[in-house]
């Protein structure tokens, strides 16, 4: 049985095949979550509201896909499922009651599967849950590959919950009877707002389609009940599309089409393929940039640890840690290399060596020390290096061979370089784009 790792796709072939989602403390598992299997076109998008697939409505219109059993077991037979069916998406959610705090998080452990038609295991995907505070996700995906298909193992959660979810696929969820509390907690907010009042806060956004899809901060939406937009010359309601905490992004969508696009210059909006100049870096000295890094960082805790076991860091070590912001993995390395070991953290900016010398006092990490420096330049001694790691810096790098040989002279005969990066390989779309297609073959 093949262990996929999120991103990661291998084929399936044709015939009948089962995929699901389990998870543990089994009963707790089944008692909390819900999955369901969607047939989607090639856009993304639901066939049919009759084409989502759970326990309530246990098959496909042409009964394709049928709910097995519980927790979230689908059998699938590939061969029937009708040509306008581009992928069939594995979701997963918190049911509806649980109450506030209830996320993926507080669960040992998740996992996507999928099996043969007589039962015999072939893939499975167990999700990093480090830090999840999702309600909803995409867990995996079969979709169709040049006539073939092919299991994707996508982890794609959604802060905002089960509505964002259902909008992610064109489905809107029925509203709440007025005399309702809703599941999610909201009722007693609302409630609060008509006996003594609700407080708002405020931030900005901009439409980037003409559908009136609007981009923001997530900040700007957590734990908002309601979202209004207003401009000079409309108001309309938004609703969760998408959420990103880690990178602080949420995209929005608006009840009504909107005006105009925003567009950043004089002229002609950008088109595809074209250079576009960015100036500066204006969240990088601010709290919540160095929150946005640090989330980022307890995310990738899980596979960076399983990264520095593939690499055997042992104590004694002498190991860098290039471009790490604010932590990066400076407390994983100080962990493993103990203190007859030493780590060393390299950033260029003084803002950010200043947020990761305040890490390392309040996590008392004695055997860490920051340099200021540049990543093609560092000034480090050569050759005395057991390992020199890097995360996301290479795809912000443009003399990208010159920072691989200032990595690589770093370390002794016999060092091990390790890059955490980008590999649009990996990369989806979701709902499919043909523009999408474009730019990676670009």
């Amino acid at each position: 049985m093949r262990e996929l790792q999120p991103g990661q796709n291998s084929p399936v072939g044709n015939g009948r095949v089962s995929v699901g989602v389990a998870g543990e403390p089994c009963e707790d598992f089944a008692a909390r979550t819900q999955a369901a299997a969607l047939l989607l076109a090639a856009d993304g998008r639901i066939l049919d509201p009759n084409d989502l697939v759970s326990v309530e409505q246990p098959q496909s219109r042409d009964g394709s896909v049928r709910f097995a059993e519980s927790p979230g077991e689908f059998r699938v037979d590939l061969d029937a499922v009708p040509a306008a069916a581009a992928r069939i998406a594995i979701v997963l959610a918190v049911r509806p009651g649980m109450g506030p705090g209830t996320t993926f998080g507080v669960f040992a452990s998740i996992r996507g599967w999928l099996a043969d038609a007589a039962g015999q295991p072939l893939l499975v995907f167990p999700l990093p849950l480090a830090s999840r505070g999702e309600t909803a996700m995409i867990l995996a995906e079969l979709y169709r590959h040049q006539g073939q298909w092919k299991f994707r193992a996508v982890g794609q959660g959604f802060a905002a919950g089960l509505p964002a979810l259902a909008a992610h696929f064109g489905l809107r969820l029925p509203e709440p009877a007025s005399n309702e509390r809703p599941a999610d907690g909201m009722g007693q907010r609302r409630e609060s707002a008509r006996l003594g009042g609700l407080a708002s806060f405020s931030g900005t956004g901009f439409c980037i389609h003409p559908e009136g899809y609007v981009l923001t901060n997530h900040h700007v939406i957590e734990g908002a009940s309601e979202i209004l937009a207003r401009s000079p010359r409309q108001r309309c309601r938004l609703e969760p599309v998408f959420a990103d905490p880690t990178n602080d992004l949420a995209l929005l969508r608006s009840d009504t089409p909107l005006p105009g696009v925003a567009m950043f210059r004089e002229g002609a909006p950008a088109r595809l393929g074209e250079t576009v100049i960015v100036v500066g870096y204006p969240l990088g000295g601010t709290n919540i940039e160095r929150d946005r890094l640090l989330n980022q960082a307890s995310r990738y805790e899980p596979t960076a640890n399983w990264l520095l076991d593939q690499i055997g860091v042992r104590a004694g070590w002498r190991a860098v840690d290039i471009g790490c912001g604010p932590i990066g993995i400076l407390d994983l390395l100080s962990r493993r290399v103990g203190p007859s070991g030493e780590v060393i953290g390299l950033e260029r900016e003084q803002r950010f060596v200043a947020m990761a010398n305040a890490e390392i006092g309040r996590r008392g990490l004695g055997n860490v020390r920051m340099v200021q420096a540049d990543a093609l330049n560092t000034g480090l001694e050569k050759e005395t290096f057991d390992l020199a790691h890097e995360r996301l810096v290479l795809i912000n790098v443009s003399a990208r061979e010159a920072f691989l040989a200032e990595m690589l002279s770093l370390l002794r005969p016999g060092g091990v370089l390790a890059l955490e990066d980008v590999d649009n390989i990996s990369w989806i779309c979701q709902p499919a784009h043909p523009s999408w297609d474009v730019l990676l073959d670009a």
